[in-house]
């Protein structure tokens, strides 16, 4: 695939891979997306372009449920591609993708604590409702932003969601 991206930053890494250890060179675009290669010359040519247009061609790889952007060629332009601008804000990220994630698991252990809970006795609610709310009060424990102190509001949020039912 080609299109054109603002290179804001190019790392690289060492890294052992099927064949001893090489260096990946990671290339991140202005609007999230990261672009990796081991080619030396290709992340040379992008940490050069840092800040700047480049058109690209690279190829995209699905492994799981994640999707792999490996760099194939990078080549400095002035002209960027409002059409390619649109697309790439509309796609979803990986980090977008994590952090749906870590929440949709958050949620199921926060839920399967508050089932536990009330299966045991220690609680008791009124319907479906009553369960989703406990639920919502259990996330900041499960999350770990109750314990680490960076959760907002009341003090006593874990406290409130256990002693309310």
């Amino acid at each position: 695939m080609e299109t054109t991206i603002q290179i804001s930053e190019v790392n690289s890494k060492d890294v052992k891979t099927s064949r001893g250890t090489g260096t990946v060179y990671n290339v991140k675009a202005s609007d999230g997306r990261e672009f990796s290669t081991f080619k030396k010359d290709l992340g040379q040519a992008a940490g050069r372009l840092r800040g700047q247009f480049a058109l690209i061609e690279y190829s995209e790889v699905q492994k799981g449920e994640y999707t792999n952007l490996y760099l194939d060629s990078v080549t400095a332009t002035d002209n960027p591609d409002p059409a390619d601008e649109v697309i790439a804000k509309l796609t979803p990220t990986y980090s977008y993708a994590k952090d749906l994630k870590s929440e949709q698991i958050n949620r199921s252990v926060a839920f399967k604590a508050a089932v536990e809970l009330v299966a045991a006795g220690t609680m008791s609610v009124d319907g479906l409702h009553d369960l989703n709310e406990l639920t919502n009060n259990l996330i900041p424990i499960v999350d770990g932003t109750y314990m680490s102190g960076n959760h907002t509001g009341d003090e006593e949020v874990a406290e409130s969601a256990l002693v309310k039912f």
